[in-house]
């Protein structure tokens, strides 16, 4: 009995002993485990540490990088304003004084440049001609104005206009700037380079003050108007004078940056070099610290000087109150953490046995709740998959096949990172151990979208949805993931659709406005072309000079239609206007508009019509001019040598055409003996902005090509290239039409009825022109007044209401675009007026868009003319909207006109003196061009109608019937 007492006691001594062996265990466990979280904060700060550092250094590299760009564009923004001023004087035949402020209060006051001095003009004048010089000036009201210091040579630079003429840049005018060696090296440079030259630094009186900052003057040359020189000694020669700016580098360095000290110490330096020598600017007396890891060293080349801008941190941006909060926060993670572990151990350790008893009792319950958790996985519709915080995949439903590609079995058998590719692996940590700081429900659709593997390595987007439940004392986290790639992709879809059309409603935008700009100036041009056409005091080669103009103007306007319609043709809205018009007369304009560009190059243009090409046709006029010019004149401007062919024939007629008409299949041939296409630019040659190396010195914007091939697909036909480098080209298309009769009436201007005026009794007749631009009121005034009309005008929306309400007119045209009030503004308080709501509105505007049409009508406007008109046109809608009679003239006197200079007989020729016909004779028979336009040129003088009738023979190169009449 004793010895089972002791056998006892001795079992209860053994069992206490491994319980305190366990305690003392899970005791030292506890110490290790506060060991590593201890050294594990520091580690975390250790590494925080580094890789702020390296952000900071890109960070720093990135703001001195931005600084360096600044400063360089607010220099180049100087470069373009003299530009700018370069080409007032290019612009004007003698740019005066009050033109100069002009530009400089336009260009340089708004918006306000600080950094900016002056902006100027400086003439370069001759010994022989500086006193004819400064007596000049002096009439301009200078009285004091001379050319100082003093004698620097045989040529003086001095300075003539300056903005702002205040007291300091007014003491500058007459300095010759040759005698100071630092501007008159910048200058030689500009002049030998042609090319914006910056000068060394000077030092500059800023504001009249005392102190001096350094500062530096840009000059770009102005040689001789209209004249180019690609040789230094051409150059030298026809220097006529310079614009030049001067600036303050310390304003200019305020403006690029005005809170550069507060991050970084700057110093510019001139040269590549770091020394005190050649400092230019700081904004700290410290010493660069070349060896500090943030130290940034930026050199470049700034209009013929070379600057290094040297960066190093202040303090404040090495140490900033966000670094020591952030590593004060992250000891502070680190110790509640250990706190936290520590409160966890004592709680575990007084829990353990609770914990115990209630484990065991809720056993079977769990397993009980762990099979209808099962059937539940297996009934949902979405892959599930249950894994530990350690990311141990613990149940999945059969879904996870369909998604994943893995079987049950085989997925439980997987670590979560095995479903998601491994450069997502530490993200997907991190936002695993966020999540379990606060394992909140997080539903499918709120933005929880990751990329996820599948068994074959394939990747995929997938939505998923979390959960956290607790099991056998451990989290677990329920995961429900959804296959979202065709969401994804549809997604995408609608962002690039979006984009899409962002880009098509810009790019319409960029097209009114280009259109509103070209258009608005060839207005005038073509208006009042079409005005000296009916002069009946026009030589006959006056008149053919401006119908010239006039033809050539409708051949732009057709053509800036057509370049403007490429928006149209990329997304498949341009349609064909399809009309009855003269194949024969296209194609003579075509040879007339290039041969005499042909002649001006020195080379031949030969036209071949085929016998069976067709009179009449119906096709778009307008596009096949625009393709033939295109190809055409691509062919003369590359050929330097040879000449140009341009051959039309017809293929077999069709005779299933519409109604009457027969369909013809029309072939064209442009050759040329130009420099040819390389094989490797044929692929390419009709994509778009796509150029050889040819075409791109010869300028263009590579869009004549594309838009040719697109036109003439859509008018049925197709087009194809042979070329031999050195050789030349030749280009070959075909397009459908259909042949047909004359036209019963011709719609060209020349062919149309000409307004001689109002019909007596009609009365007065006022007309309000609404337009900001004093020359497309001036060609309305010219046009309606000789017909009777009385025209007032104004300039903008405010003006045309006071004159409405006081002048009270019969009808306004108004211009859309204008300051102050648009035209729309305007016709909406005209129409809402009782005296206007009866008064016929004709907007005026230069849109290509057909919309715009809408936009007129919500207005109130009655009637809409587009830029540039024709005068016929503007008469058509003044007569629909007034019901107005004129008196037509006979346009035959036109038609006489041009037939006259199309005909010369022998018999006209004969009544020209004998010495001279033999002379012209002899000048065909030797081939000589330039004696025999001297010829006809004195046969002009005697007799005008015969003279132009041989110089259009000569133009045509038509030298047989030349000769022929001679001879006769």
């Amino acid at each position: 009995m004793l010895f089972n007492k002791n056998l006892c006691c001795r079992g209860v001594l053994v069992d206490s002993k491994i319980k305190t062996n366990i305690s003392i265990f899970k005791r030292m466990l506890q110490y290790f485990i506060i060991l590593i979280m201890l050294v594990a904060t520091f580690v975390v700060l250790y590494h925080w540490n580094n890789a702020h550092k390296k952000e900071k250094q890109e960070r720093f590299k990135r703001y001195a990088e931005s600084i360096t760009d600044e400063l360089t564009e607010r220099v180049h923004h100087f470069k373009m304003i003299l530009q700018g001023g370069a080409g007032v004087f290019f612009a004007s035949e003698d740019v005066n004084r009050d033109e100069w402020r002009s530009y400089y209060e336009y260009r340089i006051m708004t918006p306000p440049y600080p950094d900016f001095q002056a902006v100027g003009f400086i003439k370069i004048i001759r010994a022989s001609q500086l006193k004819n010089h400064i007596s000049k000036i002096k009439e301009e009201g200078f009285s004091d104005y001379n050319v100082w210091p003093g004698k620097s040579g045989d040529v003086y630079a001095p300075i003539v206009f300056v903005e702002p003429f205040n007291k300091e840049n007014r003491q500058r005018l007459g300095f010759d700037t040759f005698s100071n060696p630092i501007y008159k090296n910048a200058m030689e440079r500009a002049r030998n380079t042609g090319k914006a030259s910056l000068s060394d630094a000077v030092e500059m009186n800023i504001e009249g003050k005392e102190n001096f900052h350094k500062g530096f003057y840009m000059f770009i040359p102005i040689y001789e108007r209209k004249t180019v020189s690609h040789t230094l000694k051409g150059r030298r020669e026809k220097i006529e004078g310079y614009v030049y700016c001067s600036f303050s580098l310390p304003n200019l360095m305020n403006y690029v940056s005005p809170s550069v000290s507060e991050k970084v110490f700057l110093k510019l330096y001139s040269g590549s070099g770091i020394s005190s020598e050649n400092l230019l600017y700081s904004n700290s007396k410290n010493k660069l610290n070349t060896d500090d890891g943030l130290f940034v060293k930026k050199t470049f080349d700034m209009y013929g000087q070379q600057w290094t801008l040297a960066f190093t941190p202040t303090p404040s941006f090495k140490m900033d109150e966000e670094d020591v909060f952030s590593q004060i926060g992250i000891l502070l993670s680190g110790t509640t953490l250990i706190l936290l572990t520590v409160f966890l151990f004592r709680s575990h350790r007084k829990t353990t046995e609770e914990a115990q008893f209630i484990a065991d009792k809720m056993t079977a319950s769990l397993r009980e709740s762990e099979e209808r958790f099962r059937k539940i996985l297996e009934a949902a519709p979405n892959a599930i998959i249950v894994f530990n915080e350690d990311g141990e995949i613990l149940l999945a439903n059969k879904r996870v096949k369909d998604i994943f590609g893995y079987k049950v079995d085989e997925i439980r058998e997987k670590n979560l990172d095995d479903l998601i590719p491994e450069r997502f692996h530490d993200k997907h940590e991190k936002l695993c151990r966020d999540y379990l700081k606060s394992p909140d429900l997080r539903e499918m659709g709120q933005g929880l979208e990751v990329t996820a593997r599948r068994k074959d390595n394939s990747e995929f987007p997938a939505e998923i949805s979390l959960n956290a439940y607790y099991s056998n004392n451990e989290t677990r986290i329920i995961s429900v993931v959804q296959d979202i790639t065709e969401r994804r992709q549809a997604e995408m879809d609608r962002i690039e659709r979006k984009a899409a059309e962002d880009a098509d409603r810009a790019k319409s935008v960029f097209v009114s406005n280009m259109s509103h700009e070209i258009r608005t100036p060839l207005n005038a041009i073509m208006g009042f072309a079409q005005i000296l056409e009916r002069d009946p005091a026009l030589t006959d080669r006056q008149y053919e000079q401006v119908h010239t103009i006039n033809r050539s103007g409708r051949h732009l306007l057709n053509l800036i239609n057509d370049i403007l319609d490429i928006s149209k043709i990329e997304s498949g809205q341009l349609t064909l206007h399809k009309n009855k018009f003269c194949l024969h007369t296209l194609l003579d304009d075509i040879d007339m508009m290039f041969r005499s560009r042909a002649d001006g190059k020195g080379i031949q243009f030969l036209f071949d019509r085929g016998e069976n090409v067709p009179q009449y046709i119906i096709a778009d006029e307008g596009k096949l001019r625009q393709i033939l010019v295109n190809l055409i004149g691509n062919a003369v401007k590359f050929t330097k040598s040879g000449g140009v062919s341009l051959r039309v024939k017809a293929g077999e007629r069709d005779e299933t055409g519409l109604e009457e008409n027969k369909a013809v299949n029309l072939m064209f041939e442009v050759e040329d003996s130009g420099p040819g296409i390389p094989e490797e630019d044929l692929e390419n040659i009709f994509e778009s902005f796509s150029q050889s190396q040819a075409g791109v010195e010869a300028g263009g914007t590579g869009l004549g090509l594309p838009i040719s091939k697109r036109l003439i697909n859509l008018m049925g036909g197709s087009i194809s290239v042979d070329s031999e480098v050195g050789k030349g080209s030749i280009f070959r298309f075909n397009i459908q039409v259909e042949e047909t009769d004359a036209p019963e009436k011709q719609l060209g201007i020349e062919e149309m009825r000409r307004v001689e005026g109002l019909k007596p009794g009609s009365g007065s007749v006022r007309i309000l022109v609404v337009d900001d631009q004093k020359d497309n009121r001036n060609l309305i005034r010219h046009t309606l007044e000789p017909a009777g009309f009385e025209i007032k005008e104004a300039s903008n929306g405010e003006e045309a209401l006071e004159l409405f309400e006081s002048w009270s007119p019969h009808a306004v045209l108004m211009d859309l675009r204008m300051p102050v009030m648009d035209g729309y503004q305007a016709a909406r308080k005209i129409k809402s007026t009782y005296k206007g709501k009866d008064v016929p509105v004709i907007a005026v505007t230069a849109s290509v868009f057909e919309d715009k049409k809408q936009d007129v009508i919500s207005a109130g406007m009655d009637e809409y003319l587009r830029k540039p008109f024709r005068p016929e046109e503007l008469f058509a809608v003044l007569k629909n909207v007034l019901d107005l009679d004129y008196n037509y003239s006979d346009s035959s006197e036109s038609k006489q006109r041009k037939s006259a200079k199309r005909q010369v007989t022998a018999e006209d020729i004969s009544s020209l003196p004998e010495e001279l016909i033999i002379g012209m004779k002899e000048a065909v028979e030797n081939g000589d061009t330039a004696k025999l336009k001297d010829y006809i040129s004195k046969a002009e003088e005697i007799d005008a109608e015969t003279g132009s009738g041989l110089r259009l023979l000569a133009d045509r190169y038509n030298y047989d019937k030349l000769l022929k009449l001679l001879e006769k």
